[in-house]
């Protein structure tokens, strides 16, 4: 089972992949966010989500581009992320990072939890944490493999 985590000064984010669809290019993976303890319960624990091949590059180029704006001093905030399906929103915020080896940003992620009824709009419930630079390579670099190994 392979499982790419997200750690985040509040716990960590799994993304456990549950199975990959070869003739869509789709990942279905149960995400489990294990929180501090003093936070579990604000939060559910678990989640379900679909992505694609372009929402996985393009998650990686969304951290990317964040983090080296914030070297770069040309960005404060980066518009939010949402994949395909809309299971989950990601938006980096401000930070502090003066070279890839240090620094760290806040981060902001909204899980889809369904319609209240019917004819009603999702409802997104999340949490705004901080992540340290390193974490988020090694979640990209977690992500670039998967997709090396589906090729």
């Amino acid at each position: 089972m392979k499982v790419i985590n997200l750690r985040l000064e509040i716990g960590c984010i799994s993304f456990i992949l549950r199975k990959f669809h070869d003739d869509t290019y789709f990942w279905d993976f149960d995400i489990e966010c294990l929180m501090e303890k003093k936070f579990e319960c604000f939060n559910p624990k678990h989640y379900f989500c679909s992505l694609n091949k372009t929402d996985l590059i393009n998650l990686v180029e969304y951290f990317q581009t964040h983090y080296l704006g914030l070297i770069d001093n040309q960005l404060t905030e980066s518009q939010i992320f949402m994949p395909l399906e809309g299971d989950f929103q990601i938006k980096c915020m401000e930070g502090e990072i003066d070279n890839i080896d240090d620094g760290y940003f806040s981060i902001s992620l909204m899980f889809n939890n369904g319609k209240p009824y019917e004819d009603a709009s999702n409802c997104y419930f999340g949490f705004e944490s901080v992540v340290d630079i390193q974490n988020i390579i090694l979640f990209c670099q977690d992500i670039k493999t998967l997709l090396k190994l589906s090729s």
